[in-house]
């Protein structure tokens, strides 16, 4: 009563619980309705739950073998194939003898080519090094059934790789701990300590370089084809050296008179080089004077050629020349000359005499 009056006397009617602005419901229209939705909604998770159970699950369950398992492979882990998401790991339970059995669910539709010699790796699906399984396909086989079991221990172990950023992490510890050892410490201070003994002959090297650099005034192609051509001749002169040996070697003197030989050689040790030394010495002291004068006459002998080349071409059509004028005969080479000495009896009268028929007419 109370209530009806403070209504009235602000002009307003009062608005049930269960009302909405604008709408003229009362309490039970709204009841009905509200049963209606739960009952809907009932309805709709009831038809998936059997729906869901009529189509079944048509995912493969794969149990593997292992005698490891990587680091961060717990229940949940994705399963990949060629980098794509193939299924996850449903449960991992402990075997025998250390072994683990991890227990796959995988969509069978996209196990294109996978068999039951399938390899398995244990790696990083990502930067941050969260883990995961990785299938790789193998040659043979039987394609994958339901609850098929596939060992992977003992000789088939190898096909499970273990390359989670962990295992790697603990492959760069014991690296590191095998090769920084005191020792490796000890030999890398040895041979810095020796590598200073090399810092002098290092500079010579350096210097030799800074003053070729400087100093070379052809290129090294050009150096290269000079050194080249004259290691033409390295062959022939080799040879002729092994010739040589070979000669002195098979030496008649050496076969059947070896002590001759031996006295020959102690003669030109002990005699003829000593002779030599001494005829040099004292030519030294007599002749050193003259070897001053030698290197103007050479100088002032080649500036009598200024034209090499013409000179040598001109010297041997000269030596051609006379040695045309010579003639082979019985007694030796002998001289053709012909001499006209008519008109000249100063010159015939001397050469030839009184005898008119050996000069001619006169």
């Amino acid at each position: 009563m109370g209530l009806q009056l403070v209504d009235q006397f602000h002009g307003i009617s009062a608005m049930p619980k269960y009302g909405l602005p604008g709408l003229s419901v009362d309490k039970r229209r709204s009841t009905r309705i509200g049963l209606a939705a739960a009952c809907l909604v009932a309805l709709l998770v009831v038809a998936l739950f059997v729906v869901d159970r009529l189509r079944g699950d048509d995912r493969l369950q794969v149990v593997l073998r292992t005698e490891q398992i990587g680091d961060g492979i717990v229940d949940g882990t994705q399963v990949r194939l060629d980098g794509v998401a193939v299924g996850e790991i449903e449960t991992i339970e402990n075997a025998a003898d250390g072994q683990q059995l991890i227990t796959l669910r995988l969509n069978q539709a996209q196990l294109f080519g996978v068999t039951d010699t399938l390899d398995v790796d244990y790696a990083p699906s990502n930067l941050f090094g969260i883990s995961e399984i990785e299938l790789r396909r193998g040659s043979g086989g039987t394609p994958l059934q339901n609850a098929d079991l596939i060992d992977l221990t003992g000789a088939n172990a190898e096909r499970v790789q273990d390359v989670t950023m962990g295992n790697l992490l603990r492959a760069v510890t014991r690296t590191a701990t095998d090769v920084l050892t005191p020792e490796l410490t000890d030999t890398l201070t040895s041979l810095a300590s020796d590598l200073e003994a090399f810092t002098p002959l290092l500079e010579a090297i350096v210097t030799t370089g800074r003053n070729v650099a400087d100093t070379q005034r052809y290129a090294a192609s050009f150096l290269l084809g000079q050194f080249g051509s004259a290691l033409t001749g390295a062959a022939p002169m080799v040879g002729g050296t092994i010739q040589l040996l070979d000669t002195l070697t098979n030496l008649e003197i050496l076969k059947t008179d070896r002590a001759k030989f031996d006295q020959v050689l102690q003669i030109t040790i002990q005699q003829l080089f000593p002779g030599i030394s001494d005829l040099l010495f004292t030519a030294e002291n007599y002749f050193a004077g003259y070897a001053d004068m030698l290197p103007p006459a050479l100088d002032a002998a080649a500036r009598m050629v200024p034209t090499p080349q013409l000179s040598s071409t001109q010297l041997r059509e000269l030596l051609d020349r006379l040695d045309a004028s010579f003639t082979d005969t019985p007694d030796g080479p002998m001289l053709d000359l012909a001499l006209d000495l008519r008109g000249v009896p100063a010159l015939s009268v001397p050469l030839l005499g009184a005898n008119p028929l050996l000069g001619g007419e006169r």
